[in-house]
């Protein structure tokens, strides 16, 4: 599921679209009723009371995924439900509103039309809201086990423009391209065999690379505005973390090989978190073997040796069967998030069982190994699982989307 946002200064078009007889369902209208001339003008007169509200009109359509469509595509009060969530969670409330479902495309989706006026006066606030609705549809997809809507994976490309179809295809290329590449020039060989050139913006003065862009059919487009997973610096990451999985793989491979006898607290199982630490199952024991400790130890010493000056760190992606787990690994955190440098970012770390021990688990393994390799501190980010609460982490960065952090020597776990 994902929310696109919208804003105007009069309701009489939005209403009359969302509203439109034959490609629309009307859900709910709170505080307003009648035709769609008449909603609009009641919502207009509500407005009335506060004139310093240019923007009166918030507007917001939740798009679903093709794959819900089974679930939603006869079930009007599953979507009034996800919306009435939506709302709240964005701070919609004691005010007019519509809530209307389409039925003129193949992915479900609603609209929902309310009153940045609210019934006493007061504006709804659209403070942070892009980020905020981006944050709200990945909880309520969690929660309501919804897919997220694909967006240009799904484009009809006949019907795109020149200008649209080269982005489209410079778009799909990456996608296709960029989880198999293990370095830039890797990269740049693939999309070269697409007919789509890669060049950086380097800055005049310092000679750094502050971006990249990408030419293809005569229209030139930088890698944030093809989607902004791919950045130079969000391209830049991946890139390291296909290299440190390979690495890993690599490692796990030659263990095998090796067939050396470990002791039970060293998973050699598929199921395994990269080079056996052992997590997965329920063995809390870390005395690993001299084999993978020597294997460890040389890939950290890679791993620093291959690092580019202007990386953060590097990160590790790892979805196996009973782990989803997302970690940074920050040697410089240029103050960003209020981390500090030598840091483990824990952004996902989600165990099929024993969640809460397992994660202790992976917290006493960081605090044993990783300060021989120059990290200090065990962070957490915009962390909605709560395990800073499980570590026993402090605030670091408060508000909306707040970091934890805590000095690996004083982890009481």
């Amino acid at each position: 599921m994902i929310g696109k946002q919208t804003k105007g200064t009069s309701f009489g078009g939005c209403v009359r679209y969302v509203l439109k007889e034959e490609k629309s369902k009307l859900l709910e209208a709170v505080g307003i009723e009648g035709t769609p001339e008449q909603m609009a003008e009641q919502f207009e007169l509500q407005a009335l009371l506060n004139d310093k509200v240019k923007n009166i009109v918030g507007h917001t359509s939740l798009n679903f995924s093709p794959e819900d469509s089974a679930r939603l595509k006869s079930d009007d009060a599953l979507m009034l439900s996800i919306a009435h969530d939506y709302m709240k969670l964005m701070g919609i409330e004691n005010t007019q509103y519509i809530i209307a479902r389409h039925i003129d495309r193949e992915h479900p989706h609603c609209h929902i039309v309310f009153n940045r006026v609210d019934n006493n006066g007061k504006t709804i606030s659209d403070k942070n809201d892009f980020r905020r609705n981006e944050k709200v549809c990945k909880m309520l997809t969690a929660k309501y086990r919804l897919h997220f809507a694909n967006g240009k994976d799904h484009i009809k490309e006949e019907r795109l423009r020149p200008y649209d179809k080269a982005k489209h295809e410079i778009y799909k290329a990456l996608k296709e391209e960029l989880p198999k590449a293990y370095s830039w020039e890797d990269l740049k060989d693939a999309l070269a065999d697409r007919d789509i050139d890669m060049k950086f913006k380097v800055s005049r003065t310092t000679r750094e690379i502050q971006g990249v862009k990408f030419e293809h059919n005569g229209f030139s487009f930088s890698g944030s505005k093809v989607g902004r997973e791919f950045s130079y610096l969000n391209i830049d990451n991946r890139l390291e973390e296909n290299a440190c999985a390979s690495l890993l793989e690599s490692a796990k491979q030659k263990l095998r090989e090796q067939k050396e006898e470990v002791q039970p607290s060293v998973s050699h199982s598929d199921d395994g978190f990269g080079i056996s630490l052992g997590l997965l199952n329920g063995n809390s024991s870390y005395d690993a073997t001299a084999a993978e400790e020597a294997e460890f130890n040389r890939l950290m010493k890679k791993k620093k040796t291959k690092r580019k000056p202007h990386a953060n760190g590097f990160c590790m992606d790892i979805r196996e069967r009973d782990l989803d787990c997302y970690i940074r690994f920050w040697e410089y955190s240029c103050g960003r998030g209020n981390f500090p440098d030598w840091s483990i970012i824990i952004v996902r770390s989600n165990f099929k069982e024993n969640q809460e021990e397992n994660l202790k688990d992976l917290a006493r393994f960081f605090k044993e190994y990783m300060p021989r390799y120059g990290y200090k501190y065990l962070c957490t980010e915009d962390d909605d699982y709560k395990y800073y609460q499980t570590l026993g982490l402090k605030c670091i960065m408060d508000g909306f989307c707040p970091n934890y952090a805590l000095a690996l020597k004083d982890l009481n776990v």
